[in-house]
């Protein structure tokens, strides 16, 4: 008896870590995201400016550095999936799959959002530090 009692106690700890990896899982998705909504309106901001730059040489440079942003964001949405059994609770406008992918643990799970959110944090640096650069 005192054996399954420790086997209950002992899951329930790991259940309330999943679902605390869960939890972190999702806000680093959702960050992600929102960020993402911040880098396509540096992306414009950047191509308007370019826009209204008098020098031709300086436009192609900085519109090519908006197309250079471009392409790094687009590669990073297709690298973009969704929190496993968090599918149907978003509220965010973008693109990526929601196809059911390989059995991950929860660690696994967080350790790929983390890098999604990094790796889009580092665009939106990228696109940031151009526009400061144009003002």
């Amino acid at each position: 008896m005192r054996i399954l009692i420790i086997a209950l106690i002992l899951s329930a700890c790991a259940a309330k870590q999943d679902d605390k990896l869960f939890q972190e899982s999702i806000e680093a998705h959702e960050a992600a995201i929102q960020i993402s909504k911040e880098v396509t309106t540096k992306i414009g901001q950047i191509r308007d400016l370019s826009q209204q730059l008098q020098d031709s040489v300086m436009s192609v440079a900085v519109l090519d550095s908006a197309s250079s942003l471009q392409e790094a964001y687009e590669f990073w949405e297709t690298t973009v999936v969704e929190v496993p059994g968090h599918e149907d609770h978003h509220h965010h406008d973008h693109d990526h799959s929601h196809e059911a992918g390989p059995e991950l643990t929860p660690e696994m799970t967080l350790d790929i959002q983390k890098d999604i959110r990094d790796r889009i944090a580092k665009i939106n640096e990228r696109a940031q530090s151009l526009l400061d650069s144009l003002k």
